[in-house]
C-alpha cells in the first residue's frame, strides 16, 4: 500500500483454481483510494500447470480496455423526484475486502466509456464465457458506435423524459382549464416536432392512459423511474429493441467462437461446457434477463421481443 496526497494505493496477487480444472487464475489487482470513491483495475493470466499453457487475457481485448472486479465497482442508486432524475452514487471498496474472483459477485458487464470489462466468479461453470461475451461486446463498441443497448437505452432515458414533461403540462393544462387549442399552442406545438425528429408520435389525448388495448403499430412504453407509462408509435424503437436483440445473440456467438478457437490452442477455459446444450444452458439464462428486463420497458401490440430463439 502507497500513499501520496490523500490518495491511498492499493495492490495485492490472487490466484483461484478454476473449478473441476486444471486452469489457475491470477489476478493483479490495484485499487486508488481517493476521496468517497475507489478506482480499480486488474490483470489477468490463466495458467494451466498440467500442459504448461499461458494465456495473457489482455491480448483478447480492444486497445485502451481494461478488467476490474465486479466487487471492487459498487454503486447506489438515488431518485430526485423533484428534477425527475436518477443519481449514480460511487460507494468507496477497499481493497481489503476483496479475496479473489472465487466466490465473488456474479455480475459480468462492460463499461464503454471507461474502456472496463467488469468481472465476476471466473472460477464457475460460464464464468470465461460471460467473460468472453462481455469483451466482445468492446469490440463492437470499438467497431459500431452507438449500436444495439446503448442505443436503445439512449433513445428510451430521451424519450421517457420528452413524455414525462408533457404529461406533466397535460396536468398543468387540465388543473388551468386551457382549451385544447391552447394546450397545442403552449405544449404540443413544439413537442410534436421534436417527438417527429425522433421518429415518435403520441396521441396526447390518450398517450398517458393507464388500462388500454394496445392497438396495431402501437406501443407502451414504462417510465422505470417515475413509475408511468405512455402510448407512442414508433417504428425507430422497433428497429432499436431489434438491434439490441442482434447485438447479444452475436456477442455471445462470437464467445463461443473464441472458446473453442483456444481449445484448439490448447487451452480449455470451459472445460465443463462440451454439448451445445451446455451451452445453450448459461447463455439462455442470461438470454431470459434480457427479455424479462426489457419487456419492464416496453410493451408492443404487433412485435413480442424474443432475444432467445
Amino acid at each position: 500500500m502507497e500513499i501520496k496526497e490523500k490518495k491511498i494505493f492499493q495492490k495485492a496477487l490472487y490466484r483461484s483454481k478454476q473449478e473441476k480444472s486444471h486452469n489457475l487464475i491470477e489476478e493483479r489487482v490495484n485499487n486508488l483510494l481517493f476521496k468517497e470513491k475507489n478506482l480499480s483495475s486488474s490483470y489477468l493470466i490463466i495458467i494451466n500447470p498440467e500442459t504448461k499453457t499461458r494465456l495473457d487475457l489482455q491480448e483478447l481485448l480492444p486497445k485502451n480496455f481494461i478488467f476490474a472486479p465486479a466487487e471492487l465497482r459498487q454503486i447506489e442508486y438515488l431518485i430526485d423526484k423533484e428534477k425527475k432524475s436518477l443519481q449514480i452514487i460511487p460507494i468507496q471498496v477497499n481493497l481489503n475486502s476483496y479475496h479473489g474472483t472465487k466466490n465473488s459477485t456474479d455480475d459480468f458487464y462492460e463499461m464503454p466509456l471507461s474502456a472496463r470489462i467488469v468481472y465476476g466468479d471466473l472460477t464457475k461453470k460460464g464464468g470465461f464465457l460471460s467473460l468472453m461475451h462481455e469483451i466482445s461486446h468492446a469490440w463492437q463498441d470499438v467497431y459500431y458506435e452507438n449500436f444495439g443497448q446503448s442505443n436503445f437505452e439512449e433513445f428510451y432515458n430521451q424519450l421517457t423524459t420528452k413524455l414525462s414533461i408533457i404529461a406533466a403540462a397535460k396536468e398543468t393544462a387540465q388543473e388551468r382549464k386551457w382549451s385544447p387549442e391552447e394546450f397545442e399552442e403552449i405544449v404540443m406545438k413544439g413537442q410534436r416536432e421534436e417527438l417527429k425528429d425522433m421518429g415518435v408520435e403520441i396521441d396526447e389525448k390518450i398517450f398517458t392512459e393507464e388500462i388500454k388495448t394496445l392497438k396495431e403499430s402501437e406501443t407502451k412504453i414504462f417510465d422505470t423511474t417515475l413509475k408511468r407509462s405512455y402510448i407512442i408509435k414508433s417504428e425507430k424503437l422497433n428497429q432499436l429493441v431489434a438491434d439490441y436483440e442482434r447485438q447479444e445473440r452475436d456477442a455471445w456467438a462470437h464467445a463461443i467462437k473464441v472458446l473453442k478457437f483456444l481449445r484448439k490452442k490448447g487451452i480449455d477455459l470451459e472445460p465443463q461446457l462440451k454439448t451445445l446444450s451446455d451451452f445453450k444452458e448459461i447463455i439462455y439464462r442470461c438470454l431470459d434477463s434480457y427479455q424479462k428486463l426489457l419487456e419492464k420497458m416496453i410493451e408492443s401490440s404487433t412485435k413480442k421481443i424474443r432475444f432467445a430463439r
